[in-house]
């Protein structure tokens, strides 16, 4: 999210809204572009590339990120590296269908490690982040951890203990 708050200013730092889209989203993208074996690092100069995201006024494409993260996250562009993977393995491939491969990648990896005992306890930040706030900040904000993994784990198809549901896995055609 560094990217989208902080070199972008399209999402507010401060604000939770909106942040477990864009976190699932940009999971998504990462697990295929790393799976091709392309620079990651290219990715916010691809996928925010399109005549829609590149000539929207940055104030109105801001609030759009921002509080209508449901829109927001199907303007953003990904078609570029579907194109890629087409050129490179020679099957064609929708924009969409590169997403839900990199839904499957990362939710067959987030299966894995829980069979492992990874779960919710795992899924946390520093203890200064969650109870120091900064120095630097009169309201001394902390991050509202709990409250964001909850609706990100809704949006992931995820029990409330981080662990991908029955139903998910049937959805992603993972096998249990």
């Amino acid at each position: 999210m560094i990217a989208l708050e902080t070199l972008f200013g399209l999402l507010n730092p401060f604000k939770t809204y909106a942040k477990a889209e864009f976190t699932k989203l940009f999971e998504s993208i990462y697990c295929c572009v790393n799976s091709l074996h392309t620079c990651q690092f290219t990715t916010y100069a691809y996928t925010l590339e399109s005549p829609l995201t590149k000539y929207t006024p940055a104030p109105i494409l801001a609030l759009t990120m921002q509080y209508l993260p449901q829109v927001a996250t199907k303007i953003v562009d990904c078609s570029i590296f579907a194109d890629l993977y087409t050129a490179v393995c020679g099957i064609r491939i929708s924009a969409g269908e590169f997403l839900k491969a990199g839904d499957r990648i990362h939710v067959l990896e987030r299966y894995m490690n829980t069979r492992e005992g990874i779960s919710r306890k795992d899924d946390t930040l520093p203890d200064r982040f969650l109870n120091e706030g900064r120095e630097n900040d009169i309201q001394r904000k902390t991050v509202p951890l709990e409250k964001m993994l909850d609706k990100y784990y809704r949006l992931r198809g995820y029990d409330a203990n981080g662990i991908p549901t029955v139903d998910t896995l049937k959805m992603l055609g993972i096998q249990f």
